[in-house]
């Protein structure tokens, strides 16, 4: 198989995006971006706002283009931004098991494009300290596939100009003030037309459950959990959770599929334990030994190292630092113990 393949780097710093996998040619190529650590993406500019975003992509190929397993944090753009930009598509992308965390205008952009067939966002993890920027935004176009399964969208997310045949189930919504925004043309899909259920929801008390607005969203019409049932028929079974902020604890581990021992580890640490059991049976073996890093400060951050004798580990959520930024925007506050990425990897 051939393509551009970005395995296991860690990117900090860049002035413009951390990596750029653009539109290909309409060759059986497939192009992968997997297990990447990237930190500090793009600048402010010097016309209003900011620019360069962790991993910009674009796609004409038939084959999908696999964005999977990176850690994108604190970057002055999106996290992820798939843009058509002079025309290109927007073809056969998957974002699979991804952690977004503090980027400035927001966690996935997925633009209009004269092509966005087959979107695929499935298992990603967002994370910010505020309510800014457009978090999980995803556009589509009017007649093709959007799949967005299972996320853990912990800064809400605006859905624009969804395809009629969007899947929209097990996901998990939490903390963004309009929780689920819903952005359409007139005389284009309704929500009561998209494959909708089994999500997960939780709402900042005061704020609104969903919201739905036409064009641009210069006007919007809210709902609580009753009146968008009613109107739309949509989630039916999906839960919905008291008022107020998150709590418990969430994990997410994925092991890495080019280095054996190694895996990355999301914990949202939602009661702000000092320490969180992570079960790490599925990349280690009983004997080895191991370190786990902090992804925030990935070099100088070892946060624990030990001999595997099975079961949990004790990931200690305090002390925890985050890299320096060399810009002068300065290096921001970390995000422990609340909210935390790890890489653990064998080391015999």
């Amino acid at each position: 198989m051939t393509g551009c393949w970005w395995i296991n780097l860690v990117i900090v710093g860049s002035q413009s995006n951390g990596i750029g996998t653009w539109a290909d040619g309409p060759i059986a190529d497939q192009s992968i971006v997997y297990g990447n650590i990237i930190q500090y993406s793009g600048h402010w500019g010097s016309s209003p706002g900011s620019h360069g975003h962790g991993i910009y992509a674009q796609s004409n190929n038939p084959m999908s283009k696999l964005i999977k397993h990176n850690i994108i944090m604190d970057g002055f753009g999106y996290g992820i931004h798939a843009r058509s930009g002079g025309g290109a598509n927007l073809d056969n992308i998957t974002l699979d098991g991804n952690v977004v965390a503090r980027q400035a205008n927001g966690d996935i952009l997925f633009s209009e494009s004269p092509s966005n067939k087959n979107e695929t966002i499935i298992r990603n993890c967002t994370y910010n300290d505020t309510d800014v920027g457009n978090k999980g935004d995803i556009q589509g176009s009017a007649t093709d596939l959007a799949t967005i399964t299972d996320n853990y969208f912990a800064t809400g997310v605006r859905l624009s100009y969804l395809p009629p045949n969007t899947i929209f189930r097990g996901n998990t919504v939490s903390n963004r003030s309009d929780l689920v925004h819903i952005m359409w043309r007139t005389g284009t899909v309704s929500p009561a037309n998209l494959d909708w259920d089994a999500n997960t929801f939780r709402k900042t008390a005061g704020n609104f459950w969903f919201a739905r607005s036409a064009n641009d969203g210069a006007s919007f019409t809210t709902y609580d959990v009753n009146s968008w049932k009613a109107a739309f028929g949509r989630d039916l079974t999906s839960t919905f959770m008291p008022e107020g902020p998150m709590t418990g604890t969430k994990v997410f581990v994925f092991p890495n599929a080019y280095e054996t021992g190694r895996a990355n580890i999301v914990i949202y640490n939602w009661s702000l334990a000092s320490t969180v059991s992570v079960d790490v049976s599925t990349v280690l073996n009983v004997g080895d030994q191991f370190e786990l890093r902090n992804a925030f400060n990935y070099y100088a951050d070892v946060a624990l190292t030990g001999t595997y004798t099975g079961g949990s580990i004790t990931v200690p959520m305090t002390g925890r630092t985050v890299r320096a930024n060399i810009g002068p925007e300065g290096t921001p506050s970390p995000t422990f113990p609340k909210f935390g990425v790890f890489v653990i990897r064998r080391t015999n």
